[in-house]
């Protein structure tokens, strides 16, 4: 008997403590990891906020609060929401926080707690947004009082009721949270019901913007965990992280991001990166057989800068030691020089240096803010997010053959660009140097900003993100000195679903020189579905000049491939033109699958269709493929 009450009395022990742990920041997590909790400083619980809870500071901190915590925590506080239930570790239930100070709430709102994964928001959030969010957390404890909160559409903005609403019901939050209905403030052209004026145009707060992540395109939190789900004023229409493409493009915010990720003090660093083994091995009579590596790395590091956010980047390529002399072998690519003659059948390496700039927003308002962006090594308002930035390419390992009538700039050696974001749209700018990068892959090679383009976004939902732009390139080709002008226009879309996703990009390129006009076309698409498997496919339809001479290989053409420097004008056979088709199926089976690295599995083939005039020295039906591993950063779910 008395040992059946000891273990009564240990039982209720256990179940007091747990009871107590959940109720508290973080404890939840620290419990099951063994870990005993390490509570705010008894200097915290002193801290007295500066604030009151009157209807502006209520209404802003709970603005705050929808954005930063209602995803996990759920509008009411009690983390009963689909992402609780999907997480390993549940965050806590806020109105359990009984007896915390303001000071306490303050602290871990502030510092975070690393171990249970709450973020720290010293870099997120002002001062005074800290303090206004503390106030709002001690609403739902029923602590402070439920003052104009019901009807505020915004701080500062006329309040309607001020008395207290009861607890909601897990269907009622369901309803009112965030994930409700995606419509931000004076984005929707109508004015909002009084459903609406509960629930959800308080998902906004001077310099940021709420995000509704539970009513994408493809269902309820579409199968992914939404903490990968990062807010920043620098990340387009939506402010989230994923919409980052390269240089200042966008691809649709809904995107899964492949990245490990940090948060020290009041930075944000991020790592993305992507390395492919392969054997490549093209057909026919020009194609060549070569083991290589693609590969690119890429730091980002974003924190709070006065009144706006600064972000650093830097990306990187072991590809001038791991390509094949010449390039890598790809039938009917052209772009650039090696050892003074023109690539023909490869696409050139990427540079060591393939990004070295800083990008700086400032929110003017809800929905507007402008960006500046550049440095030495850095990418122009011009073409598509670059083509190992999609994820509709994500998986292939070859680049497009429209690369230089798409996105060759994203590689450039000096750039400046202005931009200018206004609610679903944005505007940009840019002064550049035109010249591709020389033969020297190490090398810097900066030079007056010569050249321009412009470009315009439009980004209709977190699936969507559309472009059309402009440049003038002053003397890109060292082969063809002459200027060329260039325009392109793009649609990507993004569906994610259960256990995987759908990535699509159409893009059209346009280049205008002396000796004419021509055309490229491409649609890709990849599909990730069960999380380990992926399905490719790549359909171009291109304009090519250049594919009657020797190609970079030694492989003989019709004509003598001509050499830098160039004493006169380049033959009329070089610039004949030739439409050509490629449509690639490809897939990947990962074996390694975690949120730390991904390793695959993969294969692809490629089949042309050509001009009959080709036939000498591509063949009837040349046939390429390639077998390669690949290894990523997990995805962030």
């Amino acid at each position: 008997m008395k040992r059946r009450m000891k273990l009564s009395s240990l039982g209720l022990t256990v179940r007091v403590t747990v009871i107590l742990c959940t109720a508290s920041f973080g404890l939840g997590s620290l419990a099951q990891e063994g870990h005993q909790h390490s509570h705010a400083p008894a200097s915290a619980k002193q801290l007295k906020n500066p604030l009151t809870a009157t209807a502006e500071n209520n209404a802003s901190g709970r603005a705050l609060f929808m954005q930063h915590c209602a995803t996990c925590h759920g509008a009411d506080g009690r983390a009963m929401t689909e992402m609780a239930a999907m997480m390993k570790i549940p965050p806590a239930d806020l109105t359990a926080l009984h007896g915390r100070t303001d000071g306490e709430i303050y602290w871990v709102i502030s510092k975070g707690i690393r171990p249970s994964g709450m973020p720290a928001f010293e870099s997120k959030m002002s001062e005074q947004e800290r303090w206004q969010a503390a106030l709002y957390v001690k609403q739902l404890v029923g602590e402070h009082p439920n003052v104009g909160t019901q009807h505020d559409e915004h701080a500062g903005h006329q309040t309607g009721q001020t008395k207290p609403s009861p607890p909601k019901t897990p269907a009622q939050t369901a309803q009112s949270a965030p994930g409700a209905a995606h419509q931000h403030a004076g984005e929707s052209g109508q004015k909002p019901t009084a459903q609406a004026a509960t629930g959800k145009q308080n998902t906004m707060h001077a310099g940021g913007t709420g995000h509704d992540m539970s009513n994408m395109e493809g269902g309820a939190h579409a199968g992914h965990s939404m903490m990968n789900m990062m807010t920043t004023v620098t990340g387009g229409p939506f402010r989230l992280m994923q919409a980052i493409g390269s240089g200042t493009a966008l691809q649709p915010a809904s995107t899964i991001m492949s990245a490990w990720h940090w948060m020290p003090n009041n930075w944000m660093l991020m790592v993305h990166g992507d390395l492919k083994l392969t054997y490549n091995q093209q057909g026919g009579p020009r194609g060549v057989g070569k083991a290589e590596s693609m590969n690119w790395l890429m730091v980002m590091a974003e924190r709070k800068a006065g009144p706006g956010q600064l972000m650093l980047r830097g990306m990187f390529s072991a590809e001038p030691l791991t390509t094949p002399h010449g390039g890598f072998p790809l039938l009917f690519q052209t772009g650039e020089t090696y050892r003074g003659r023109p690539i023909v059948d490869a696409q050139h390496p990427h540079n060591l240096l393939m990004e070295l700039a800083a990008s700086y927003t400032v929110p003017l308002s809800e929905s507007v803010s402008f960006q500046v962006y550049g440095g030495p090594v850095a990418e122009p308002a011009l073409g598509p997010v670059a083509f190992m930035h999609r994820a509709s390419a994500s998986e292939n390992p070859a680049a497009p053959l429209g690369h230089h009538w798409q996105d060759s700039t994203h590689i450039t050696f000096g750039v400046i660009t202005g931009a200018l974001t206004v609610r679903r749209f944005k505007f940009e700018v840019s002064g550049f140097h035109g010249a591709e990068p020389g033969e020297n892959r190490a090398a810097i090679d900066v030079g007056t900003l010569d050249s321009y383009s412009f470009r315009t976004w439009f980004t209709p939902t977190h699936n969507w993100a559309m472009q059309f732009s402009y440049g003038h390139l002053t003397g890109p080709e060292a082969i063809s000195p002459s200027d060329l002008d260039r325009m392109t226009a793009s649609v990507a879309y993004n569906r994610p679903f259960t256990n995987g996703s759908w990535a699509s990009t159409l893009v059209w390129g346009r280049n205008s020189e002396e000796h004419g006009r021509s055309n490229s076309y491409l649609l890709e698409s990849t599909l990730n579905f069960q999380r380990k498997n992926h399905l490719y496919t790549r359909m171009e339809l291109i304009d090519k000049q250049g594919l009657l001479i020797d190609n970079i290989f030694g492989r003989r053409g019709l004509i003598r491939a001509p050499m830098l420097p160039l004493t006169g004008h380049l033959p009329e056979e070089f610039e004949r033109s030739f439409r050509v088709a490629a449509f690639t199926l490809g897939g990947v089976r990962d074996f390694v699958e975690s949120e730390k690295l991904r390793v695959g599995l993969g294969a692809d083939v490629t089949f042309y269709n050509k001009p009959p005039a080709l036939d000498p020295i591509y063949g009837k039906s040349p046939v390429s493929f390639h077998l390669f591993l690949r290894f990523r950063p997990g995805d962030m779910r």
